[in-house]
């Protein structure tokens, strides 16, 4: 993304469709629409933010000109400090 329009624009609809998504699966599952729209609108509140703080952070280490193996290594972290609370093997039933 070029822009910050373009960039916020992208965050939203793709934060905004993921949580809709899950929001639909979760209600067709018999869940409380009230709880469940509240729980849905505050993940997609954080999910923003934590994006948004990830990006800084690459964007504050790229200027830095670290190696491109670096760089990697970075992005493997975040991916696993930030998981995906809905993946299999992070539901503990």
């Amino acid at each position: 993304m070029r822009t910050k329009s373009g960039y916020w624009i992208y965050q939203t609809a793709w934060w905004g469709v993921y949580s809709a998504i899950g929001l639909a699966v979760n209600v067709a599952n018999g869940g409380s629409l009230r709880l469940l729209t509240f729980s849905h609108i505050l993940f997609f509140a954080y999910s923003m933010g934590l994006s948004h703080l990830f990006r800084l952070a690459i964007d504050r280490r790229r200027s830095q000109g670290p190696s491109f193996v670096r760089m990697r290594l970075f992005l493997g972290a975040g991916v696993l400090v930030f998981p995906d609370p809905d993946h299999p093997s992070n539901l503990h039933r």
